[in-house]
């Protein structure tokens, strides 16, 4: 646990000779960015996605996820699924989903 507390809290970026360090989040391109991402989107769609709790499940027909990119196949209408968004984007204060149509 040691280690991946140094790896995620290591991080530095230098701008115009400033050096800043990113609060939240990991950084793009670092090795553990990918793997982190991908652990923390496992939890989040059992958690919040598939669980027998969401009531918007019965329309999700198909859920494909690389890292942050989500493709969708949705048998509801299309307020049932800005209501389903709406509730993910309410589940967690650092995600945002979006629509592309």
């Amino acid at each position: 646990m040691k280690l991946l507390e140094i790896c995620l809290d290591t991080h530095f970026k230098t701008i115009d000779g400033n050096i800043y360090t990113q609060l939240d989040g990991t950084p793009i391109g670092k090795s553990i960015s990918g793997p982190i991402a991908d652990i923390f989107m496992i939890w989040f769609e059992e958690e919040f996605v598939f669980n027998k709790g969401n009531e918007f499940q019965p329309h999700l027909k198909v859920w494909k996820r690389y890292r942050d990119d989500i493709y969708i196949v949705w048998s509801g209408g299309s307020e049932t699924l800005d209501c389903f968004f709406w509730q993910l984007n309410y589940m967690h204060t650092k995600i945002e989903f979006t629509i592309d149509r």
